[in-house]
């Protein structure tokens, strides 16, 4: 069942030319990490010269009026359980539907 689930989530995701990997990170302590961590940014991206400086970029997709500094799109922490993975992965999936970043190009979805 997790397996499935996980596979309904894209490898990568690009928002404003900056490209987003999908990684699950094991904390330790038998907790989980689920996050679309940076992996690069377009030359062209509006982000590309905050990225070159501080290596994350400014998230409007968070909070559009502060955009925080930030090195993933989306971050899902404290997963300890079967349970909690599963609703992170269904909460990631539709939270990437509404903003329109999952796509049935493969092109955008595997590079």
């Amino acid at each position: 069942m997790i397996i499935e689930e996980l596979l309904t989530l894209p490898p990568w995701v690009e928002f404003e030319g900056v490209i987003f990997e999908f990684q699950l990170i094991n904390n330790g302590g038998g907790e989980i990490r689920l996050v679309y961590a940076i992996n690069g940014v377009e030359d062209s991206s509006p982000h590309k010269a905050h990225y070159d400086a501080y290596g994350s970029w400014l998230n409007k997709l968070a909070d559009p009026v502060n955009m925080p500094p930030q090195g993933f799109l989306i971050l899902f922490e404290g997963i300890d359980s079967d349970p909690w993975l599963l609703w992170a992965i269904r909460e990631c999936w539709y939270w990437l539907q509404a903003r329109g970043l999952l796509s049935d190009d493969p092109k955008k979805r595997y590079g």
